[in-house]
């Protein structure tokens, strides 16, 4: 469960809830499907920082990550954003080097860079494409401009007074190889050559229907 403190969310409801309906009984969900065992247990340990609201439960996740998974912290966002971008060019630069090992020219080489962007409160992300340009400049405003609009096309309304938040970032490395010649096929004659005959198959010249 996500709770957003900065949209009015209070923990308490939580708290309240069993007092509200009047419930009796209790049911617990002790296994986590949808996260990873390392994101949840890197979760926990995070969240026994804070003071416990809730009575203590044994909670378990046993799908594996498939990647490795690291809590990192940072002064401040532009700390944060400084590490993603720098992070993002080192498999860029990775990807390049890859293209060039397989024959293609570094000027046929292609980078496009993409956000998962959302306003803050949101569940779901709209995909923005974003120029080299701006993603380098790392242009905030034009990046929101830019989110605005694409939300607005998506779902006919946009808020462009509202903060929004990117949840991921991605960029793809794409080369341009040249075509390959094709191969040409020497014109035969009326009856097929006999080196094409694979097998010989007999069929029987009448039929009887009942």
């Amino acid at each position: 469960m996500r709770v957003f403190s900065w949209t009015g969310a209070d923990p308490q409801v939580l708290l309240q809830f069993p007092n509200d309906f009047r419930l009796t009984g209790k049911i617990v969900l002790d296994e986590n499907r949808r996260t990873a065992r390392q994101i949840f247990e890197s979760a926990r340990r995070l969240l026994l920082q804070n003071p416990s609201l809730f009575e203590e439960k044994a909670l378990r996740a046993e799908r594996e990550s498939e990647y490795p998974v690291s809590v990192l912290g940072f002064e401040n966002e532009q700390a944060e954003a400084r590490y993603v971008a720098a992070q993002i060019a080192g498999l860029v630069e990775e990807g390049r080097r890859a293209l060039q090992a397989s024959g293609v020219r570094h000027g046929r080489v292609r980078v496009a860079y993409a956000a998962d962007m959302r306003y803050v409160g949101q569940e779901h992300p709209v995909t923005v494409d974003l120029s080299s340009a701006v993603f380098k400049k790392r242009d905030r405003d034009a990046i929101k401009r830019h989110f605005d609009e694409v939300h607005l096309v998506r779902y006919g309304t946009n808020a462009p007074k509202e903060r929004a938040e990117i949840v991921s970032l991605r960029a793809s490395v794409a080369g341009m190889m040249k075509k390959p010649a094709l191969e040409r096929i020497a014109k035969g004659g009326r009856a097929p050559a006999r080196a094409a005959a694979v097998s010989t198959l007999r069929v029987p010249s009448t039929f009887t229907v009942m």
